[in-house]
């Protein structure tokens, strides 16, 4: 009301002068503005400030998923939120935990915290302490035991190109080449990488891929896309009695965990992983039940079950998960489409490994993750063929491409496009004119072998039988010795010298502790075990004892 009070006292005086009476001075018209000033004055100060009070700041330091790679036997990192009243420091009780940055003014703030793998089999604790002048906040942080072996193996230098040929006429081309970018993992070390023309992207699921792209005139009659790199094989073995925690919970907000737990569709309709498939939730229920609830033991279910119901078929294309069952058979890829989908049925991460070879072979096979501990690779169709690939992955010549069977590239050109399948190379053409574009793909490789004097060759390294990468012995005293070497009960192992079957020692093992004699060409050496033994080869190289752990 007090507003209208005042438009009422102004407006008076323009009334009294329409009467004809004499106008007012300048000078009331400034007192009524001095008036009006105070009025709203008074105004402002009896009404109550609407604005919150800032709420005080207080010192914390949080990790928000509930199953951080930070605490994986191979180490990762994971997101620490940290809140600070003050300017304030961080610091790790052991130097394995690091934080980054370590230092910060008040307010909120996002640390990333790494670790690298626990070389230990027992679970390790590092302690961090966020400090002011006033006060601390601490967090612990455990990282599990190491539940890996790795071994290294032989190293590879790879070359792969594609050479693009214009015939005469062609007088404009446009040309987008994808090719996949194998990155650093637990199974191979990537290095001395070198992409040429090629601009290195990311998809939005996470698949990284080189790619070449090129619309203009032609003045060539050739192009040549070549991108390089060396890789370092490693042999990679799970022990799973380490794996102690098997009731820990998966971080079911983050993105990893919502993609490698659903359907995986091509196109509309076509689900080359489907969790919801009727047999897949049939046979998950019943596997389930059996495991008694164990992610490990329902994993290990689920292995033995494709690997017996389905037969091997060959690459005859991508393959819905409908199709594969109905016919119960498929390629490498397809079984574990099927195992990729019983593991997703009952929430458990699990995604595809996609790798191919310089000498043209490729492969597929399978991992999961457990919470805790990390990814867990796995081989059905290898199993199928007598060995044991639960928990393994033992290739020395088979390079990890990517993770996944399809996904969307980044915008190149203009347009985005759908991969299936980035195993070897996808790649897309226009052109103007007369004439005609071809194009011939390559992968070529120079192995880097280190000569091993005395090896052990067999059944338990991959490729089996290998002489390019065996088992290395070490000479000590009168003897060459490899220790620790993993066994299943149908293995067999020959000695081999200087990476070659030239000379070579078997015999017929009788007892653990006995020593046996050797021959050249002697007969396949049956230990008869499973388990981790140390193998000794007399000097001489004429006989020879294991001993069992």
């Amino acid at each position: 009301m007090r507003t209208k009070l005042l438009n009422i006292i102004w407006i008076l005086p323009v009334v009294v002068i329409l009467a004809g009476c004499t106008a007012p001075s300048v000078v009331p018209g400034k007192e009524q503005e001095k008036e009006q000033e105070k009025e709203q004055e008074k105004d402002q100060d009896s009404t109550p400030d609407d604005t919150p009070e800032e709420t005080p700041l207080e010192l914390s330091i949080s990790i928000q998923s509930p199953d951080p790679e930070i605490s994986w036997s191979l180490g990762g990192e994971a997101l620490a939120q940290l809140t600070s009243p003050k300017d304030w420091t961080l610091s790790s009780s052991e130097e394995w935990l690091q934080a980054q940055p370590s230092s910060g003014a008040k307010g909120e703030h996002n640390v990333t915290l790494k670790t690298p793998a626990n070389i230990s089999t027992e679970d390790r604790t590092a302690v961090l302490t966020l400090a002011t002048e006033e006060s601390s906040r601490q967090l612990s942080v455990v990282q599990h035991g190491n539940i890996f072996k790795i071994t290294p193996l032989q190293s590879c230098d790879i070359s792969s190109k594609m050479v693009l040929k214009c015939n005469p006429g062609v007088n404009r081309l446009k040309y987008v080449v994808f090719l996949p970018s194998p990155q650093t993992n637990q199974y191979q070390t990537i290095r001395n990488i070198n992409y040429g023309e090629g601009k290195l992207e990311t998809s939005v699921e996470g698949v990284q891929y080189i790619v070449y792209y090129y619309d203009g005139g032609v003045t060539f009659d050739k192009i040549v896309l070549e991108n390089t790199y060396t890789v370092d094989f490693q042999y990679l073995e799970t022990d799973f009695s380490k794996i102690v925690h098997r009731d820990l919970v998966y971080d079911t907000e983050s993105e990893l965990y919502k993609r490698y737990t659903s359907r995986c569709t091509a196109d509309a309709g076509f689900q080359m992983i489907d969790p919801l498939n009727p047999w897949v939730i049939a046979q998950a229920d019943e596997l389930w039940a059996k495991s008694g609830n164990d992610p490990v033991e329902y994993a290990r279910l689920c292995y033995e079950k494709v690997a017996s119901a389905f037969t091997y078929g060959i690459y005859d294309g991508d393959n819905s998960v409908d199709e594969i069952i109905d016919r119960m058979s498929g390629d490498c890829g397809n079984q574990h489409a099927i195992w990729l989908s019983l593991m997703r049925n009952k929430g458990i991460p699990a995604r595809p490994v996609v790798m191919n070879s310089p000498d043209g072979f490729c492969h597929v096979r399978g991992e999961f993750c457990v919470a805790g501990y990390g990814w867990i690779p796995v081989d059905v169709t290898y199993h199928q063929g007598g060995g044991d690939y639960w928990g393994k992955f033992t290739d020395n010549h088979l390079v990890v491409m990517n993770r996944d069977f399809s996904f969307d590239t980044v915008p190149v050109g203009g347009e985005s496009y759908h991969i299936n399948l980035l195993q070897v190379i996808h790649w897309f053409y226009w052109y103007w004119g007369s004439g005609g574009v071809s194009g011939d793909y390559s992968m070529s490789y120079d192995v880097e072998r280190t000569a091993v004097e005395w090896g052990i060759t067999g059944t338990m390294v991959s490729p089996q039988w290998t002489t390019e990468a065996p088992i290395p012995m070490t000479l000590e005293g009168d003897w060459w010795v490899a220790r620790d070497v993993a066994l299943k009960g149908n293995d067999k192992f020959k000695f081999i010298h200087n990476n070659s079957w030239d000379v070579n020692r078997g015999g017929n093992m009788q007892a653990f502790g006995e020593s046996f004699p050797l021959t050249q060409d002697g007969p396949d050496i049956l230990p008869g075990i499973s388990g981790s033994v140390d193998i000794y080869l007399s000097k001489d190289t004429y006989s020879a004892y294991l001993e069992a752990h």
